[in-house]
């Protein structure tokens, strides 16, 4: 059986005519075959001819896969790489850390990993346009970015662990944008990162990127958002979808359904108005206060009161989406927050939450009552439907007011952005539900939770970095508005860290070789527009890494070295912090007044034999204990403020051009911000692929042309509308007939005849001695015919815009499905 949601249109908190299921991302029987959607699902590729190697300059480079996740459960791997060392290896590093905290591996992981066949490896392609179109999510209309002329949210990507995600990006914008894949490490694919300025330039007006990356060694709960801006605060995010391998499903607690629950906070003026009008303006907001979301919302479904909505607005009054589940069931709920600014406090009434995952690393079960979210972090929760049947509400409340928000919201928000968790059966709520939430209900704290398998965070020793890194939020004498100022440190130095927020002036120190260019006063993010410190680095004529600009807070990591970072707080509100490429191990939280004063990690508790700290990709810092007025605590005899803090580990195993930044947008764009540089040697022996240098020519002369009131290139039309009543999201997918999976494996086959035959015109072509300038290499497959039988039309995400010849499943794209032996089937 399947999860699946309706909603209603009504009053605030009342319910009538229930609609088409909308709102909701269904992964069907997690157990059995693969679900792919994609607009091209293809075998796993073969050798590449000279032409194809041609064409695609980046996918015929020789790039070595080292795989960060210290505890993936795939079997080791042959293959060395550019240096000539053995490649890194899941299993070996699962060995490794069990030597090192001398035990064994679980004998129960071992013996599901030995049993266990991967399934072979495929590759799900998506076309992606980036548009914007009015919508009224909760239902104030207002532009909003999303793909394909649909908000962001309904496009998401599910794939199995190891698979190949390639995502053709084309930006139908006016602005540049780029797209960022939360959480995936990127392992020998630095370039595809998606943050602009530090892997790539944004994708002007007009242009388009590729996107290709490997899965292998990741599983769980991601998302994708775009990195330019605040552009993702407008729509432009999604979830993706890594299902777990056979070794770590088996050792899970089974359950029957699998979907997404994403929470956010919405704007009714499109971000980048309130940055420039506002924000980042320091005659009208000197102090920098962050713009106050109007309303929250669940899978793109919010409220607002639309009595109290201003003069001038329009708005049609919604009611909470409803999720049905089935009674006397287990089900996997990810939730998911793609907020820009807001926290969150999740609950279900009268349900407990089993968790078995967090940002991708899966975890004992550990049962609560409600779990708390910043900003780009995630949790699966087992939910079982034990109770009478009925409808409860679903809450997801967000933090607001002092001291985490400073302005006061809009007349009609509402600070809860409810749901209706519904039991199959019950008759369709025309009331609200009356369930309470459990007033001494288990709160989660995340470092109270043990990854799977278990296994210690790296010991410091003594070629190990061991950072502070502080932030302050200041208007200095240059400035035009309030910028976010990074001090970062080495601890042992005279600190400059240390003094934030003190009467004392930051001194200033000399260079320590792991920070060539940090300005120990303290500097806002900032780089070239128009370049990338990936692109400096490795593309001729290369910039040495310690004449980049110090506003770019750049610290160097050598290969295998162990850093550790203590991250200060002295705000009245809790700041999110992630970093690109890793997931990091936490290894202490809390609060203090001095540096000094933070307790030293307990080594054996975090690296010792049987330690197992909690890893995930967005840590919370904890905000400073504040006073009567809001502020952070003061020591009348110091005057020391106090903080909060959060101590996290990484191990620096994947080369490359790492950000670090608090995930509150409004944070990034003031310059919380900054750039790890890891192996960079290594990173400047990979090179970059001459399309990510091609972003940055043609972003350059898309802004030349702005100057000179042109345009780059005519923008691409926009694809024809989904049409009535299907939704790209509401993954049911029966499994076809085997006539016609057979007629469709005829089709592939045909297709790929086809493509073999383009293949080798090509090199006939270039062997002629024809121009290779300007070509290429675009692939389009026409979509088999799907069946309507016991479910109705099969959605894969977005394919390019159709022709008018295309029939309606051909507009659609194609949808794979893999067998249990892992074998590709067409749908």
């Amino acid at each position: 059986m399947i999860a699946e949601v309706v909603v209603a249109t009504a009053h605030p908190f009342s319910f009538s005519k229930p609609v088409a299921v909308e709102n909701s991302i269904v992964l069907k029987n997690p157990r059995g075959p693969l679900l792919h959607v994609a607009s091209t699902v293809r075998r796993p590729a073969r050798a590449r001819t000279p032409a194809q190697q041609h064409l695609d300059p980046f996918r015929a480079r020789s790039r070595s896969k080292t795989d960060n996740n210290m505890y993936a459960a795939t079997r080791p791997q042959p293959g060395r790489s550019r240096r000539g060392h053995a490649a890194a290896r899941p299993w070996d590093r699962i060995q490794r850390l069990a030597a090192a905290a001398a035990v064994g591996p679980s004998l129960l992981f071992l013996a599901v990993a030995a049993s266990a066949a991967p399934a072979a490896a495929k590759v799900a392609e998506y076309h992606w346009t980036v548009t914007e179109s009015l919508q009224a999510l909760d239902g104030v209309p207002r532009l909003a970015l999303g793909l394909n002329g649909r908000p962001g949210h309904e496009t998401s990507i599910v794939v199995d662990s190891g698979d190949t995600i390639v995502v053709h990006v084309t930006n139908n914008l006016t602005v540049p944008t780029s797209l960022h894949w939360h959480g995936l490490h990127q392992y020998g694919t630095n370039e595809m990162d998606g943050g602009a300025g530090a892997t790539q330039c944004p994708i002007a007006p007009g242009d388009t990127f590729t996107h290709r990356f490997s899965t292998e060694g990741q599983y769980g709960t991601f998302w994708w958002h775009a990195h330019h801006g605040t552009q993702y605060a407008d729509g432009l995010r999604g979830p993706i979808i890594i299902r777990d391998p056979p070794a770590i499903a088996a050792i899970l607690p089974p359950y029957d359904t699998d979907s997404v629950m994403d929470l956010t906070d919405w704007y009714h003026t499109p971000t980048d108005e309130l940055t420039r009008t506002f924000y980042l303006n320091g005659t009208v907001n000197p102090d920098g206060k962050e713009p106050m979301f109007d309303s929250g919302l669940i899978n793109g479904r919010g409220v607002y009161n639309c009595s109290l909505i201003l003069e001038g607005r329009e708005c049609a009054q919604q009611s909470p989406p409803v999720f049905v589940f089935e009674s006397r069931k287990t089900h996997r709920i990810r939730v998911l927050s793609s907020a820009s600014f807001a926290g969150f406090r999740f609950s279900i009434d009268d349900h407990r939450l089993t968790i078995i995952e967090v940002d991708g690393v899966t975890v004992e079960p550990y049962t609560v009552d409600t779990i708390e979210l910043n900003t780009g972090q995630r949790y699966s929760v087992l939910v079982t439907t034990n109770r009478t049947s009925g409808n409860y509400w679903i809450r997801a409340e967000m933090y607001h007011g002092p001291p985490w928000t400073t302005l006061d919201p809009s007349p009609g928000f509402i600070s809860t952005a409810f749901g209706v968790f519904q039991y199959s059966g019950s008759p369709s709520p025309t009331t609200p539900p009356t369930s309470q939430p459990d007033p001494n209900g288990v709160f989660l704290r995340d470092t109270d939770l043990s990854p799977i398998p278990a296994g210690p965070a790296p010991r410091l020793t003594a070629d190990s970095l061991d950072l502070i890194f502080a932030f302050n939020f200041e208007t200095r004498p240059a400035d035009k508005y309030q910028k976010g100022y990074v001090y970062l440190s080495v601890r042992g130095d005279e600190d400059a860290a240390l003094r934030v927020g003190n009467a004392t002036s930051p001194a200033r120190l000399g260079p320590h070789p792991a920070l060539p260019n940090i300005d120990p006063a303290g500097s806002s993010f900032a780089i070239s527009d128009g370049q990338s410190i990936l692109r400096s680095l490795a593309h001729p004529p290369r910039t040495p890494l310690a004449a980049l600009p110090r506003t770019a807070n750049i610290a160097s990591l050598e290969p295998g070295q162990v850093m550790q970072m203590t991250i200060v707080n002295r705000d009245a509100g809790e700041h999110p912090f992630h970093m690109h490429g890793h997931a990091f191990w936490v290894v202490a939280r809390g609060i203090a007044r001095r540096v000094e004063d933070i307790p030293p990690v307990d080594e054996e508790s975090v690296s010792g034999a049987g330690a197992n700290p909690l890893r995930r990709d967005v840590v919370t810092v904890d905000a400073c204990p504040t006073e009567a007025d809001e502020q952070c605590e003061v020591d009348p005899e110091t005057g020391e403020v106090s903080f909060g803090y959060s101590i996290v580990r990484v191990l620096a195993d994947n080369p490359g051009v790492w950000l670090f930044h608090c995930h509150i947008e409004w944070h990034i764009a003031a310059g919380l911000v900054m750039v790890f540089v890891e192996s960079a040697s290594e990173v400047i022996d990979r090179g970059v692929s001459m399309d990510n240098v091609r972003l940055c020519h043609r972003y350059n002369a898309w802004k030349d042309l702005r100057a000179h009131g042109g345009q780059l290139d005519a923008t691409p039309p926009l694809p024809e509308a989904n049409p009535a009543g299907e939704r790209p999201d509401a993954l049911l997918l029966p499994p076809p007939s085997a006539a016609a999976s057979q007629q469709r494996r005829a089709t592939l086959g045909a297709l790929w005849l086809l493509a073999a035959g383009v293949a080798v015109l090509l090199m006939r072509s270039r062997r002629a001695g024809f121009s290779r300038a300007g070509t290429a290499a675009t692939t389009t497959t026409t979509a088999a015919k799907t069946e309507k039988s016991a479910g109705g039309k099969l959605w894969s995400g977005y394919a390019p815009a159709p022709t008018a010849a295309a029939t309606e499943e051909e507009e659609l794209g194609v949808v794979g499905l893999a067998d249990e032996d892992g074998a590709l089937r067409s749908a």
